[in-house]
């Protein structure tokens, strides 16, 4: 019965028993089913010769009820059969047909009926037959259409690795490369690059200092990558400040983008105060940007003592005031103490001076000679005076014939003579 309901055994006999009945009739009755309040019109079920002429079982009660009827071979006729009504234990009226008895399955229709509840089918599958082979177009159609799938999945499958991942490329390291091993790599890769250049103290001049993106990261085909290639270390030449006054010097290195870094200051001999005197750098010197440039201002001339010279000989006092630094200027004068060509006078003669400075020295020429005044007969006291004046220092003694008359006889040197200033006259009184 299973395989007669599935369309996959050929029984004539029972194909043809089965077509000539309805949905309705071969459908298995529900216990529920005979229950209704709206009894349907009931339509005779067909005979076939050939379901006569087999005596298959389960059409015995079928073919006595068309009997009475009368029914003929050739094919179905509708009967109107009275119906009534048979109350039910439940109380609900079971429909029966006037002539005939309820209907009571067969143990083939209770077989189809427990195959369906295992394996429900729509009415229709038991009436078909097993699909026959396709044929050549149908093969062909099939081909074309897997054929189109796989181009749609081809097509769809690389649109998809290439918006993921086939449009990108990776950044390759570029840092530390030469610039034209980094170009050649970038072209390698289909990448553009936008190059800058940038000082760096660590990196050697034409190497790759940085990238933009980095290494590793992804960008796209034929996208652009940001190169930064080092110049070497930023260096400014170093300004000649020497002999400015500090304000300038600082505006200099300013310019040279320097800066002023300590200041102190020293004797000089030669610059005026509050000049450069020396750097920390030699004018020219390479330096970085920001370096601090320290500065020595100059103090003037240091100060050194003067040695006195007086007394000295001329020549030798005149190379030694030179060695110490100093000018010397000579002149020429009488003294009656400082023997003829030393040194009667220094002016400074003592302290301290700065180097350069004029040293005056006076060369003596000896005493200066004077006329020995005439004093004879004058009173001791004024002839005294008048010797005094003269510059002569006086010596008094008894002359001859002393009378002790208290006035000058006469001098030593004679008057009229001359005599070294200062020198001694002995004057003689009687």
């Amino acid at each position: 019965i299973e395989a007669l309901s599935r369309g996959i055994m050929d029984d004539p006999a029972l194909t043809a028993r089965f077509a000539a009945r309805s949905p309705e009739d071969t459908e298995p009755n529900h216990p529920d089913d005979d229950l209704d309040d709206n009894p349907p019109t009931v339509l005779e079920e067909p005979k076939t010769a050939a379901a006569v002429a087999s005596g298959a079982p389960g059409f015995a009660a079928s073919t006595s009820g068309a009997s009475k009827s009368g029914p003929s071979l050739s094919g179905p006729t509708k009967k109107q059969p009275v119906q009534s009504r048979k109350q039910t234990p439940q109380g609900r009226t079971k429909r029966t047909s006037a002539g005939r008895e309820p209907a009571t399955r067969t143990s083939m229709e209770r077989d189809v009926a427990q195959v369906r509840r295992r394996n429900p089918r729509p009415d229709h599958v038991a009436r078909h037959r097993p699909t026959p082979p396709a044929g050549p177009e149908t093969l062909r159609r099939r081909r074309l259409v897997t054929l189109v799938m796989l181009i749609i999945l081809t097509i769809g499958g690389t649109g998809a690795w290439w918006m993921l991942d086939g449009r990108y490329v990776t950044t390759p390291t570029m840092a530390g490369m030469a610039r034209a091993d980094a170009e050649a790599a970038a072209q390698s890769l289909g990448l553009e690059l936008d190059t800058s250049l940038d000082f760096s103290e660590t990196v050697p001049a034409g190497v790759v200092i940085s990238t933009e993106p980095g290494a590793g990261a992804d960008v796209l085909r034929g996208g652009q990558v940001s190169m930064v290639v080092s110049q070497g270390p930023e260096r400014f030449a170093m300004p000649r400040v020497i002999g400015m006054s500090k304000d300038d010097a600082a505006k200099m290195l300013a310019q040279a983008n320097l800066a002023v870094g300590t200041v102190k200051e020293a004797w000089h001999e030669e610059l005026a105060p509050g000049l450069v005197i020396q750097t920390s750098a030699d004018s020219g010197t390479p330096m970085r940007r920001g370096a601090e440039i320290d500065l020595t201002l100059s103090k003037g001339p240091r100060p050194i003592q003067v040695p006195n010279q007086t007394g000295q000989p001329v020549d030798q006092a005149k190379t030694a005031l030179e060695n110490a630094g100093f000018v010397v200027v000579v002149k020429t004068g009488h003294s009656p103490s400082v023997p003829e060509g030393h040194v009667a006078s220094q002016n400074p003669s003592n302290g301290t001076a700065h180097r350069g400075r004029t040293i005056t020295i006076v060369r003596s020429l000896g005493p200066s000679m004077v006329k020995v005044p005439d004093v004879r007969a004058l009173p001791t006291q004024e002839a005294t005076d008048q010797l005094t004046r003269a510059g002569f220092k006086v010596e008094t003694k008894h002359g001859d014939n002393f009378l002790n008359l208290g006035y000058a006889q006469r001098t030593d040197p004679d008057a009229g003579q001359e005599a070294p200033e200062g020198s001694v006259i002995t004057l003689f009184v009687i």
